[in-house]
């Protein structure tokens, strides 16, 4: 069963992933349907969402694990650069802004991630209940 999708910004490339104890994650032809890059995914249990970079260069998924686990992949090559724990609540959303940025939302969940120069995200938490309504 495909459970996520996401068109890369250039729409000639789609990627999918689906529900499974090791789910695949495939980069497909927009146009000819065929399955271009294998994607190289230590994420568990299936893939609740998808997001390319503004620039197509990388593209992150989260994972229907228990730890919600967020990977992040370069689209040229599938494979994986970073694999991380995102939050014992549910994540049902990511969205990347930049190439170094992406936000996950869910169930009493909202962090924005950063990776600093390529390297491992770090991320800050929103704070719910603090703002002015």
């Amino acid at each position: 069963d495909v459970t996520a999708i996401a068109f890369h910004p250039n729409k000639k490339v789609i990627a999918t992933g689906e529900l499974g104890p090791n789910p695949l994650i495939c980069l497909w032809d927009a146009l000819t349907m065929i399955e271009t890059v294998p994607v190289k995914s230590k994420l568990k249990k299936g893939i609740q969402s998808i997001s390319f970079s503004p620039s197509g260069n990388v593209f992150v998924a989260v994972a229907i694990d228990v730890d919600h686990s967020i990977g992040i992949f370069d689209t040229n090559t599938g494979k994986q650069l970073h694999i991380l724990k995102g939050d014992a609540a549910v994540i049902t959303d990511i969205e990347m802004r930049t190439d170094d940025e992406f936000a996950t939302a869910g169930i009493k969940h909202f962090k924005l991630w950063n990776m600093v120069n390529g390297g491992p995200p770090t991320s800050k938490r929103g704070a719910f209940g603090t703002g002015e309504n």
